[in-house]
């Protein structure tokens, strides 16, 4: 019994495509067949097909739904990749909505209407994409849907596991009735693809960068100041700022040898533990940080950071911004800095303060 019990958990393991379906709550018509995004891209964007309110004629909704595909990371918007899996023979196409940048569809939901025993059916009526990362959470925090008459009610959400995203179609479409009752689009299914592991040839390298600093060596009291350190990932070239989550992994398991710092005096620096200075002349205390603390920074970031969407740009920007205080003694000066790695084109502000006179 257990051995029956875990057969389908291994064939999701090892699987490359899985499929999602949509709660059946009508079943006219056919499979048009499966429609799949080209090799190494996914779905990041919808199109609607929909027949307005018929004011008490024969109505349809959701006539069908077209998808295009776009490479992980995307910054630039591109319609040519579109997968279609039949059409309804009523209303017109709308426009087309998008995910925000670089993120790709990784589940869905639709509304449509149970039978209507004997009255008009109108069957599915909108179809909404759920988007994020293949290894991001699965959650309505970002979606793109139709504008559609509204008849029904939505079904159960339906997600890619984690590690895939959406990456096919097949659509349920019923013909033209004659002088019956039309529904056109009934059902939709999704293919997720198996997204390959992200794999970085980079060797991380650290900085030293200026928050603040202040002068109260005039001061005969103490005085606090604030600062504000940036715990994140980002990156350094390219529009695309969304860094996902399997790229962040990618980084973390790049982390395999410490660093030291010169905190104090007047000057600065990091040097890869047991190796040559960097850049700068040391002096002064020395702080060693290893390996595994710098491991437990990267994934600090990882588990706190906050998204940040705005829609008028379709950006994601992941930030988690934290003001902390500093009491600068009497007749001292500070100059505050914040530990940040780089490892290729990904840049990680670390939760690590130094702190120095000047």
């Amino acid at each position: 019994m257990i051995l029956f019990k875990l057969l389908p958990l291994l064939g999701f393991l090892f699987a490359e495509t899985i499929e999602i379906r949509s709660p059946r709550r009508t079943d006219y018509g056919d499979w048009q067949g499966w429609k799949n995004c080209p090799d190494g891209t996914y779905a990041y964007a919808v199109k609607h097909k929909v027949e307005g309110d018929q004011r008490g004629g024969d109505d349809t909704g959701l006539n069908a739904v077209a998808l295009f595909c776009n490479p992980l990371h995307w910054s630039t918007y591109n319609t040519n990749r579109e997968i279609l899996s039949g059409e309804g023979g009523w209303g017109g196409w709308k426009g087309v909505k998008y995910c925000p940048e670089g993120l790709v569809m990784i589940g869905f939901a639709l509304r449509s209407e149970a039978d209507q025993r004997g009255k008009d059916d109108v069957a599915a009526d909108n179809f909404c994409g759920y988007c994020g990362t293949p290894d991001g959470p699965r959650d309505q925090s970002n979606w793109i849907s139709g504008d559609t008459p509204g008849w029904g009610d939505w079904t159960q959400d339906q997600f890619c596991p984690q590690g895939f995203a959406v990456c096919g179609i097949n659509t349920q479409i019923e013909g033209d009735q004659g002088g019956g009752d039309d529904t056109a689009l009934n059902n939709v299914d999704l293919r997720c693809c198996r997204v390959p592991p992200v794999s970085l040839s980079c060797t991380p390298s650290y900085t030293l960068e200026r928050l603040t600093e202040y002068d109260n060596r005039l001061g005969a009291g103490t005085i606090q100041i604030e600062y504000q350190k940036k715990i994140s990932f980002s990156r350094t070239t390219g529009s695309t700022k969304t860094v996902g989550r399997e790229e962040k992994e990618a980084v973390l398991s790049k982390v395999t040898t410490g660093v030291e710092l010169s905190a104090e005096g007047m000057y600065k620096g990091v040097t890869l533990t047991g190796k040559t200075s960097v850049n700068y002349e040391h002096r002064n205390s020395r702080e060693t940080i290893s390996s595994h603390q710098i491991q437990t920074m990267v994934q600090e970031v990882m588990s706190n950071e906050k998204t940040v969407s705005d829609v008028s740009r379709l950006e994601i920007i992941f930030h988690f911004k934290i003001t902390e205080t500093y009491n600068v003694p009497a007749h001292k000066g500070v100059v505050i800095e914040q530990l940040f790695m780089t490892c290729g084109n990904i840049k990680v502000g670390l939760p690590k303060i130094v702190t120095r006179s000047s």
